[in-house]
């Protein structure tokens, strides 16, 4: 085991820190009588591993197809219902409820591989308490939505802000936990996942603009033909069925296709990373 830290000199003797990083450790026992070759021992066991494939599915995967399902993709397929509501909700519930999966499977055998929490002072120390207050709020947003009131409530709008921004907070949170994640000594996890990952970002980036922009237009379209039937805009367009328009905006066939490019891409970009984490 080779073991590198500070030394203080005091009064002419030299007093050993503790060491802040993981150990280096031979695979195994090193007979220095013999000439061998010894590899280094892994750190980033099949436990750590787990955990970060279980994360980057969770938070760059399943979180951003229902954020952005959501969001943008309210009019999917509104002519259709899947187990007695809308496409879009299902989709993004499913999408939620298999994340919060799969955080507490990545949750679990961290805390089992370092025994509890993480003590070691390393480059990206904060990755353990970030973790934890994103699994927090991981839990809160679903416990939210079992007591959200119904779609007219006049309190509906405090949970909307809420489930909004406890999702959005969570979500850069954990992006911010992973990167800090990739420099951590026990992931030993290569630059190519850096890369991958900031594409994965810029992608995802790039078409949210997009699909910003078509949302803008709709509403601004929706706008005017409630003007030039009333003369009158209702305060949230976007909360309330238009029923006096004389003809009922037809929905974008944009959004649905640039999601499913997001999807295409979201799922190639994270399985690229976990052959990354897998091979690391």
């Amino acid at each position: 085991m080779l073991v590198v830290g500070e030394a203080e000199e005091d009064e002419g003797t030299y007093k050993l820190e503790e060491h802040a990083k993981i150990p280096w450790s031979s695979d195994g026992k090193v007979d220095f009588n013999t000439h061998k070759i010894y590899d280094l021992y892994k750190l980033n066991s099949p436990a750590v591993k787990l955990h970060g494939i279980m994360m980057v599915l969770a938070w760059m995967l399943l979180v951003v197809i229902g954020i952005v399902t959501a969001r943008y993709n309210k009019d999917m397929l509104p002519g259709e219902k899947l187990l007695g509501t809308k496409v879009w909700f299902q989709v993004h519930r499913g999408a939620m409820v298999l994340a919060v999966l799969f955080v507490v499977i990545g949750f679990i055998p961290i805390f089992v591989e370092v025994q509890g929490y993480s003590q070691i002072i390393e480059s990206g120390s904060a990755h353990p308490v970030l973790g934890i207050l994103v699994t927090v709020l991981c839990f809160l947003n679903p416990i939210m939505a079992l007591f959200r009131p119904d779609g007219d409530h006049k309190f509906r709008w405090i949970f909307n802000w809420a489930h909004l921004g406890v999702g959005v907070i969570a979500q850069v949170l954990a992006v911010v936990t992973v990167f800090l994640g990739y420099v951590l000594e026990r992931s030993m996890m290569p630059n190519e996942a850096l890369y991958v990952t900031i594409t994965h970002l810029i992608v995802i980036a790039i078409i949210c603009v997009v699909l910003e922009i078509t949302k803008w237009k709709s509403y601004m379209k929706q706008k005017k033909q409630i003007e030039n039937k009333n003369g009158v805009l209702p305060e949230d367009i976007e909360m309330k069925e238009v029923k006096d328009v004389s003809e009922p905006p037809k929905p974008s066939v944009l959004p649905f296709a640039l999601m499913l490019l997001l999807g295409g891409f979201l799922f190639g970009s994270a399985m690229a990373i976990l052959v990354i984490i897998a091979d690391s």
